[in-house]
C-alpha cells in the first residue's frame, strides 16, 4: 500500500512538471507573437542654427560666402595682433576658423582663413613659405587693379580649395575651404575656383586693415558662456 502511494506520488509530479513546461512554452510563443520586441528609434541630427551676422570675423562678409560659396555659418573663432618686428616694420597677423554648412546639398564644411608676415601661409594647422606655391610650378594670378600676385588650387584627394596671396609687404593671405566628416565637393573644381578668386579678392582688401587693430584676443562666436548668446542661437533661423 505504501509502495503503491509513492509511485502514484512520483506520477503526480511528473505530471505537473509537464504542465508547467507546456504552460511556459505556450506563453512564450504568445508573447512573441502577440507583442514584439521595441525596436530603439534612429538617431537624429539637430537642424543647424546659422549665424545671422552680416560680418564674421570683423571682415568676412556671410552674403559673400553664402552668395559665393553657398556656405552658411554656424560658429567660427577669431584672433589678430598687430606689432612691429625687429626691423621695425609691420607684422600683423590674423586668423579666422568659421564652420558651417555647404546648402545644397547640406554637406559640412569649414573655411579656414589666415593673414602672417614674413611670406608664412597660416591658415588651417601647419604653416609654410609662399615660395613653396613658387616651386610646385602652378600658374600664378594677377587680379586688376591689386599690387601683389597668388595661386588659386583645388585638392581632390580630400577636396578643398585654396588661394593664397603674397602682398608687396611681404604679408600673405591663405584661404582654405574644405568638407568635414566625409561630405561631398562644394562644387566642380572650375567652378569651384572661380568662386575663391571672387572670395580672395574680397578678403585681400578686407583683412589688412582689421589684422592692424586694434588687437582682439582668442575668440568665440557665439560665446559658449555667455547666456544672451545662447539666447540668439535658439532663435536664428537659416536666412537664404
Amino acid at each position: 500500500m505504501a509502495l503503491s502511494s509513492g509511485i502514484d506520488l512520483k506520477g503526480d509530479c511528473f505530471a505537473r512538471v509537464a504542465l508547467c513546461a507546456i504552460l511556459a512554452i505556450s506563453m512564450s510563443a504568445c508573447a512573441s507573437t502577440s507583442k514584439p520586441e521595441a525596436t530603439p528609434p534612429s538617431p537624429t541630427t539637430a537642424e543647424p542654427v546659422f549665424l545671422t551676422d552680416e560680418t564674421l570675423c570683423e571682415a568676412v562678409s556671410h552674403q559673400l560666402l553664402k552668395d559665393e560659396l553657398s556656405f552658411q555659418v554656424e560658429d567660427y573663432t577669431y584672433e589678430h595682433k598687430a606689432f612691429i618686428d625687429q626691423n621695425g616694420e609691420n607684422a600683423d597677423t590674423f586668423n579666422c576658423d568659421l564652420y558651417g554648412w555647404h546648402l545644397p546639398p547640406g554637406g559640412q564644411y569649414g573655411l579656414s582663413i589666415g593673414y602672417a608676415p614674413g611670406r608664412q601661409l597660416s591658415a588651417g594647422l601647419t604653416s609654410y613659405d609662399f615660395s613653396a606655391l613658387d616651386d610646385d610650378g602652378m600658374d600664378s594670378i594677377t587680379l586688376e587693379g591689386i599690387e601683389g600676385r597668388g595661386y588659386i588650387w583645388i585638392n581632390s584627394s580630400s577636396w578643398h580649395a585654396s588661394a593664397a596671396w603674397l602682398y608687396p609687404d611681404d604679408h600673405a593671405l591663405h584661404i582654405i575651404f574644405f568638407s568635414r566628416g566625409g561630405s561631398e565637393p562644394a562644387s566642380d573644381n572650375d567652378a569651384a575656383i572661380e568662386d575663391m578668386r571672387t572670395l580672395l579678392k574680397e578678403l585681400i582688401v578686407a583683412i589688412p586693415p582689421v589684422a592692424a587693430g586694434p588687437d582682439q584676443g582668442f575668440t568665440f562666436v557665439p560665446n559658449p558662456h555667455d547666456p544672451q548668446d545662447a539666447a540668439r542661437r535658439r532663435t536664428s533661423t537659416a536666412t537664404p
